[in-house]
């Protein structure tokens, strides 16, 4: 199975990033990431055995007891590369939480204790919202559209290790274990 840890969004959030989608379809060759697809990505573990998950499910468990839920604001995007052929819009998360990189953060140290390789980018909270199709001149129009908009605040209650499935239809997600945050 294909496995990552991640947190999702609320539906006004989702919401809004439509509303992004609607505006910029007509400038640009985008394949859109589908609105219960977003989420985002703490760690992702890649092809692990069934016997893996639940050895892996029940450390994060351990290791995520206690941790506090939090908010995350969504505000402006930008392109990954940032120079050349861009191949993914993305939504910022400006001033992520500390929270959220301790969540990352004991992900990261399950994994390795694990025996998965270290990853091997320094985590960069954002949302993939759409990948472009090919070489596109409408960047700087898609980036000025979206640079400071505000999408939102949303409360972070729980991560969720999800199963990733690839089809021709695009990725689906199944969650499989559920780690509820606590409230002050």
């Amino acid at each position: 199975m294909r496995v990552f840890l991640a947190v999702e969004l609320d539906s006004r959030i989702r919401g809004r990033l439509e509303g992004l989608e609607r505006e910029l379809r007509p400038l640009a060759r985008l394949r859109w990431v589908r609105p219960e697809g977003l989420h985002l990505t703490l760690r992702f573990f890649g092809e692990v055995s069934a016997g893996g998950v639940e050895s892996l499910a029940a450390s994060l468990s351990e290791s995520f007891a206690g941790l506090p839920a939090f908010a995350l604001d969504f505000r402006g995007c930008g392109v990954f590369p940032d120079r050349g052929d861009p191949r993914v819009l993305w939504v910022g998360v400006p001033k992520p939480s500390a929270a959220l990189f301790e969540l990352q953060s004991r992900a990261e140290a399950v994994a390795r204790a694990l025996g998965f390789a270290p990853e091997k980018r320094r985590f960069e909270p954002h949302l993939t919202v759409a990948r472009f199709r090919g070489p596109e001149r409408a960047v700087d129009s898609i980036l000025s559209s979206c640079r400071d908009r505000d999408f939102g605040r949303t409360e972070i209650e729980e991560a969720v290790l999800f199963e990733s499935r690839l089809s021709p239809a695009g990725s689906s997600y199944e969650r499989l274990r559920v780690y509820p945050l606590s409230r002050a």
